[in-house]
């Protein structure tokens, strides 16, 4: 379909900047003019055309962090920490879960993104073979990086996982979706099985991914003030200068990691993370919702390190709404 939209105020986070009263030209799937609505129209009078007079046109929004399958969740547990509501009421619950389950929560939040301006989610959750995030996604046409979570407890399951999902889905439906290993957090992955992982994860990318498109990771990261404790008791470990570096020198981290949450830093956290070219994935909703705490951002910034926003979970944010983020 060959079409205009024209009327709005076009916002091309280029360098023709904002165009009020623009027009964007679409061709098929490909946009191939952008300017001022009377010009275009005159350059393509045959063209279908939308009327978004009082709307903004602009390109679609990313979700850098979500578990979309748990729109089924949403005000379910609230008003809990982060530890509590994850041992006492989620986890519980997820046991419970099948793979239809999960397809019809991402089937919900794809839905959801799409109607708020949001055209790429980076989820992570877990995968089943018959139904699964990747399969709403692709129905939904939302173009998404689909992991599946890793925990110690299950290391078997994940390998068999990860093969299927990096095998039947990366680079699939015309290239929108692709796939991400995802170990939980430094605090549910052992030292040995973080390694692994990232073993795992080269390996992948050898058999089906390009450098163009790689096989990235997405993991949570220095979420609460007290990981750094629950590291120390899962596991036996010293984490003396802070959680990011613990992770580090375990050589994982990379310029192909997408942290969540990175709230309670140390000095020595942001120069690795900075070091390392880790991008942080913000989410200021979850963050307060579950009294995880105020990431540093400034900082952050300051310190040259690529940060992105996103909602996290339906259940601990209750929406997949990118503008009440940005708020």
């Amino acid at each position: 379909m060959d079409l205009i939209i024209f009327g709005g105020t076009v916002i091309t986070m280029g360098g023709a900047g904002i165009i009020r009263d623009g027009a964007v030209v679409v061709e098929g799937d490909t946009i191939i003019d952008v300017g001022r609505s009377d010009e275009v129209k005159r350059k393509y009078p045959r063209y279908e055309g939308i009327d978004a007079r009082g709307k903004v046109v602009m390109p679609g929004l990313i979700n850098a962090h979500q578990h979309a399958a748990m729109s089924l969740l949403r005000g379910y547990a609230d008003d809990y920490p982060l530890k509590e509501w994850l041992e006492n009421w989620v986890w519980p619950f997820e046991r419970h879960m099948t793979g239809y389950d999960i397809y019809v929560g991402a089937l919900l939040t794809a839905v959801e993104s799409i109607m708020g301006g949001t055209t790429t989610v980076n989820t992570m959750y877990h995968y089943f073979e018959d139904y699964n995030e990747a399969m709403a996604f692709a129905e939904v046409g939302l173009r998404g990086v689909i992991g599946h979570v890793c925990f110690s407890w299950r290391r078997d399951q994940d390998r068999r996982v990860l093969e299927e999902l990096a095998r039947r889905w990366h680079g699939k439906a015309d290239g929108t979706i692709r796939v991400s290993v995802d170990p939980h957090a430094p605090y549910t992955v052992d030292p040995e099985y973080m390694r692994e992982l990232r073993a795992i994860t080269l390996d992948l990318n050898e058999k089906y991914a390009s450098e163009s498109d790689p096989i990235i990771w997405h993991t949570h990261l220095a979420e609460t003030e007290d990981e750094a404790q629950k590291i120390r008791e899962a596991f036996g470990v010293p984490v003396d200068k802070g959680v990011v570096d613990y992770v580090d020198s375990l050589g994982v981290l990379g310029r192909d990691v997408v942290a969540a949450h990175c709230v309670h830093l140390t000095r020595r956290d942001i120069e690795v993370l900075s070091l390392r070219n880790v991008k942080v994935a913000h989410n200021p909703i979850s963050n307060l919702k579950l009294a995880s705490g105020v990431s540093p951002i400034p900082e952050m910034l300051k310190s040259g390190i690529t940060v992105a926003l996103g909602t996290d979970s339906p259940c601990s944010n209750n929406s997949a709404d990118m503008f009440e983020v940005m708020k």
